[in-house]
């Protein structure tokens, strides 16, 4: 065997003709197809076609499964040993005939059961818009229209907000939207998988489980139009979800920002008292961080303390008599 997985890992792999047999880790499978620009390079093997060390692919069918897979001639191996292995065997141009002609007759069963399933796709989500928008008016009444916010990306994180907060009334999210997208953010509480299960309807796709075919279809269907007329609908919403308390999230941030303050004051300190633009810079850092602290309890606390403290009683002047003192 001269394999592509050999100990020098700067090599590229190997140059292969139509017919050779090569291993994917265990699985086998032939050379069937040239893919791209070829040339006759082997002389050895007449009517032999072979790819270029730079150029193009061949398309292996494995005997297994009778799936295809591209391989690159001439391409570099990276991390690590390669999984192909190239043989010096060759079968014969009708077993080739034959691994093409299973592979085509099992895509083509392939294709026809997508149709049928698009077919049954396109069935669930049909019906008639008007109706369908009416009956979504009546069972989401809380939904926020068109008319009260024009701006789809902000209608879209209103009413996620709503349909969040009706769902997980004890969490408090953090939705922000952006031209095209809508973020979610949150600490503990509900799965990301739960979340994105609400979030669906809001974006286009609208599961993330779907393929590409089923994203067009519900897009152009009377239920995927009638869903985006009540409720928005943005190209993405991200759902984040972060496993911290809000009370930990928070104590984390205020020691990173801590320890930074207190790098930038030492450089201040330090600092050429000439160098004015530098300092500018290190105050306006210093400040940017004092301002996006966030502040504990004890903080709270003393804020409060502060605001509430009593006034001094200003010391009242000796009134003067009209005739002055006697």
């Amino acid at each position: 065997m001269i394999g592509a997985n050999r100990t020098d890992l700067g090599v590229t792999y190997p140059p292969v003709a139509i017919g050779q047999i090569v291993f994917n880790g265990d699985r086998r499978g032939v050379v069937c197809r040239p893919f791209g620009a070829t040339s006759d390079l082997d002389e050895d093997r007449h009517g032999v076609t072979v790819v270029s060390m730079t150029r193009g692919w061949f398309n292996v069918i494995f005997f297994d499964d009778y799936t295809e897979c591209g391989y690159a001639p001439g391409e570099k191996i990276h991390n690590g040993s390669s999984q192909w292995t190239v043989t010096d065997v060759f079968v014969s141009q009708d077993v080739v005939d034959q691994l093409i002609a299973a592979h085509d007759n099992m895509e083509a069963k392939k294709r026809a059961a997508e149709k049928r399933r698009q077919r049954a796709v396109r069935a669930l989500w049909d019906g008639d818009e008007p109706n369908l928008i009416a009956e979504y008016r009546r069972r989401y009444p809380w939904a926020i229209t068109e008319k009260a916010e024009p701006k789809e990306h902000k209608r879209v994180a209103k009413n996620l907000r709503l349909d969040l907060n009706r769902n997980f009334p004890k969490i408090k999210f953090s939705v922000a939207s952006k031209l095209s997208s809508v973020t979610v953010e949150w600490y503990a509480g509900p799965e990301r998988e739960e979340v994105e299960a609400i979030a669906g309807k809001y974006q286009n796709p609208y599961s993330y489980e779907w393929n590409y075919a089923d994203h067009c279809i519900y897009w152009e269907s009377p239920h995927g139009r009638a869903m985006a007329t009540v409720f928005g609908r943005v190209g993405h919403v991200f759902c984040h979800r972060d496993s911290r308390t809000k009370e930990e999230a928070d104590e984390d941030t205020r020691r990173y920002i801590d320890e930074l303050l207190q790098e930038k004051r030492a450089e201040l300190v330090a600092l050429d008292p000439g160098n004015l633009t530098e300092a500018e810079r290190l105050q306006k850092s210093i400040a940017f961080y004092e301002k996006h602290r966030p502040k504990s309890a004890s903080d709270m606390t003393d804020e409060s303390d502060k605001a509430g403290k009593p006034k001094k009683p200003a010391a009242k002047k000796a009134k003067k008599s009209k005739g002055g003192a006697k």
